[in-house]
């Protein structure tokens, strides 16, 4: 989309065409962070030893057969060597040249910092990687801890390392309600891109997914199913985390679908709030499970705020001998593959991480080379996937 700033239209595909390629973009991402964390970010000598197979499982939260066809990948660039009954080891490094593409910019890096390495931030760098190389551009990564002033020296630390701009998921920063956010106060010295997890006070161009139509197509989907009373989970006019642009969203979208079929909004989910915010912890279900079994007039369906809160209450509600779908309907956002380790199938929510990380290079580049000078945002769309699907 060289040039564009805004579009209106995004090309479909169907469902098996996205998991086909999520699984694909998950198998390079991992092998690009086992490089980056074992063989390159760690400065590992030849023959240093990765960790076994089922360690870099629970690692990078995939299975166990993402990481051997990762450890397949770099194999095949001769990155390392497998033996038999033995392990992973690291080969002596080569000498990578970096080919400027005949549509180069003049960018030799750029920047990206996210949380942790998480399937949503890996699937973004490889769509940054993906479009960076495009472009002849390297990429640099790093990532931060839970607290956003580690977060602020790493966004520092990339821009002072030489990155002729920024791509930022920020999700440290969206965790820490009521404190300071640098992102409003701070100055840099490059472009900086934010991916998700914006604000509108933030003076930074901006790549979102459409959240509040994810949160209505949801609640208008458990309506039709002839649900009666949904609620959110941890989300209520009172207790909404604002600062979480995509839960925010998801909740006003929420109310708004159920405002026009014409039912109330449930706030019973809100009122046992998480101790530490979002994501949900393990805690909190319990204790919303443990109300919601001794209450009369209880909601038949809810709605977590994303997949992996989704998985615990589906656990948690089988150990309680609650049955889901029957008594309590749960849904989740984002169809991270989790999913797969409940039996119970739920809906969820589609978006493109790998299109989000191309459109952050696109409008990164963009502000880099003059062609814009003022903030924009970029929503894409989000698609519902129901489980008769």
């Amino acid at each position: 989309m060289p040039g564009a700033v805004m579009r209106t239209e995004m090309p479909t595909a169907t469902h098996m065409d996205v998991k086909n390629k999520g699984r694909h973009l998950l198998r390079d991402a991992i092998a690009e962070a086992i490089r980056h964390d074992f063989i390159k970010g760690m400065e590992a000598s030849p023959g240093a030893a990765l960790p076994g197979i089922r360690e870099l499982a629970q690692i990078y939260s995939v299975s166990t057969g993402t990481i051997q066809n990762a450890i397949g990948i770099l194999q095949s660039q001769d990155a390392i060597t497998a033996k038999t009954r033995s392990g992973c080891y690291v080969n002596s490094p080569r000498e990578e040249q970096i080919q400027t593409a005949s549509r180069g910019t003049g960018v030799d890096l750029i920047g990206f910092v996210c949380n942790k390495r998480s399937q949503l931030s890996l699937t973004v760098l490889s769509g940054i990687d993906s479009c960076c190389r495009e472009y002849g551009a390297g990429v640099m990564a790093a990532t931060a801890g839970h607290d956003s002033s580690e977060e602020r020296a790493q966004v520092r630390r990339v821009l002072e390392a030489g990155c002729k701009g920024l791509i930022l998921y920020p999700l440290a920063r969206a965790r820490e309600v009521g404190r300071p956010d640098y992102l409003t106060t701070d100055r840099f010295p490059a472009p900086i891109v934010l991916c998700d997890l914006a604000l509108p006070s933030h003076p930074y161009s901006q790549v979102l997914f459409d959240n509040f139509k994810a949160g209505y197509d949801m609640a208008r989907y458990l309506a039709g199913k002839g649900h009666s009373r949904i609620a959110f989970a941890g989300m209520s006019s009172q207790t909404a985390l604002l600062p979480w642009r995509s839960l925010s969203d998801r909740y006003r979208g929420y109310v708004r679908a159920l405002e026009n079929a014409g039912k109330a909004v449930d706030d019973s989910a809100g009122i046992v709030e998480a101790k530490v915010g979002i994501p949900i912890d393990h805690e909190w279900c319990e204790l919303w499970l443990t109300a919601w079994k001794s209450a009369n007039n209880r909601p038949s369906a809810l709605m977590a705020p994303e997949d992996e809160t989704a998985v615990d209450l589906i656990r948690m509600a089988a150990s309680m001998g609650i049955d889901v779908p029957g008594d309590l309907e749960i849904c989740g956002f984002d169809d991270l593959p989790i999913r797969s380790l409940v039996p119970v199938p739920f809906a969820t929510t589609h978006a493109d991480w790998e299109l989000a990380g191309r459109v952050c290079v696109e409008i990164l580049l963009q502000h880099v080379r003059g062609e814009l000078t003022s903030p924009v945002v970029y929503m894409l769309p989000v698609a519902l996937v129901a489980p008769e699907a």
